[in-house]
């Protein structure tokens, strides 16, 4: 009887945790805030007509290649291609993360040859 008391206790304990843990997680948020109704876009495209997004606020969603020990750039890798992204012109610095999935919204630029997005908002 005490057994299944006990069971019984823990399957609700994990049942608790199984449905309240998904909304304890929470959003890192660097910058402005990043509309998801903004439509994705492929770092391939940018890559391969730069002169069609030069200029314009794009976001793209992938996962930290490399990254600038104090947090002032990273490469973003979407599976299609990497890009430079700058945090410094949105005066953004994040947290180590390399590796960790992400969402970047900036401007495509382009600076002695490298093309780069400057991000005004980061989000994990």
């Amino acid at each position: 009887m005490l057994k299944k008391i006990i069971l019984s206790i823990v399957s609700i304990m994990i049942l608790l945790a199984i449905v309240l843990l998904p909304g304890c997680i929470r959003k890192e948020q660097y910058g402005l805030a990043i509309d998801p109704a903004f439509a994705l876009e492929k770092v391939s495209n940018i890559l391969s007509r730069p002169e069609s997004y030069l200029g314009k606020q794009v976001v793209l969603k992938g996962k930290i290649d490399m990254e600038c020990g104090s947090g002032c750039w990273f490469y973003v890798d979407d599976g299609t291609g990497r890009i430079y992204v700058d945090l410094n012109p949105g005066g953004i610095a994040i947290p180590q993360r390399v590796g960790k999935a992400v969402t970047v919204i900036g401007k495509v630029a382009k600076e002695e040859d490298m093309l780069m997005v400057n991000a005004t908002g980061v989000a994990f």
